[in-house]
């Protein structure tokens, strides 16, 4: 049975981090990990939304809080679902329970990224209202 929740500290055990390191290396296109440790640091400081078959974690979707110079802001990282779990509404359940968190924020803004061959996840982000930013991505490496 898939439930999707928002994972608490007490989530962050070896096993939990092994299935999120392996969801991230699915995102990343690269090998990733992440301890027990930090993924506890991650949970006690953002919202990290987790879909799980039989205690597995399957998709991710991690809701940020900034608190900024110019106003407060929300920003929607790590969505990613097993290519199993692919079409069957998961996608959509994780991205509906980090909208339902943003909400108790009122209404400060919600941004993400997507990469842009990701046009299926492209296309769940319309339907659920966002539309695409005159923006462009710097990074420094």
């Amino acid at each position: 049975m898939l439930v999707v929740s928002e994972l608490v500290p007490a989530d962050a055990t070896p096993e939990a981090a092994a299935q999120v390191s392996r969801l991230m290396t699915l995102l990343a296109g690269e090998s990733r990990s992440i301890t027990p440790s930090d993924l506890r640091t991650v949970v006690e400081t953002n919202h990290l939304f987790a879909a799980q078959d039989r205690g597995v974690i399957v998709g991710l979707a991690c809701l940020v809080p900034m608190r900024l110079p110019q106003g407060f802001r929300l920003w929607i990282e790590s969505v990613i679902l097993d290519p199993d779990y692919r079409g069957a509404g998961t996608g959509r359940a994780l991205m509906e329970a980090a909208l339902s968190k943003a909400k108790t924020y009122g209404d400060a803004p919600v941004s993400l990224t997507s990469n842009p061959t990701r046009t299926i996840a492209h296309q769940l982000f319309e339907r659920l209202g966002f539309r695409r930013a005159e923006t462009s991505v710097f990074r420094l490496q």
